[in-house]
């Protein structure tokens, strides 16, 4: 499994959407209007965290209309009747496709 991490308001904390459990990434630190993080957990193996840098074309110092979710838009989509997995699916896409884009 592979997703991309929301942030939080707090440094290092990011939020995992398909759980909504929120994760502290020390020692490793990412600044959240740069970079993206992404959670790889396998089947039988440590989780691990790899840092990508933000697409250009995503502004995520803006709404996530630019950018990716972060956990303000997560609790918004969830009330409105989202399901966790479909808001990962959701944000890992448009990442996805914005960092192949990029390259």
């Amino acid at each position: 499994m592979r997703t991309f991490l929301l942030p939080t308001p707090r440094a290092n904390t990011w939020l995992n959407p398909l759980d909504g459990k929120k994760i502290t990434i020390e020692p490793m630190q990412v600044n959240s209007q740069d970079e993206l993080v992404e959670l790889i957990a396998e089947e039988g193996s440590r989780p691990t965290i790899k840092r990508h840098p933000a697409p250009a074309n995503v502004n995520v110092k803006q709404d996530s209309s630019r950018g990716q979710l972060n956990e303000r838009d997560y609790n918004l989509l969830l009330d409105r009747g989202q399901k966790p997995q479909e808001i990962a699916n959701m944000n890992n896409m448009f990442l996805l496709q914005n960092l192949r884009n990029q390259q």
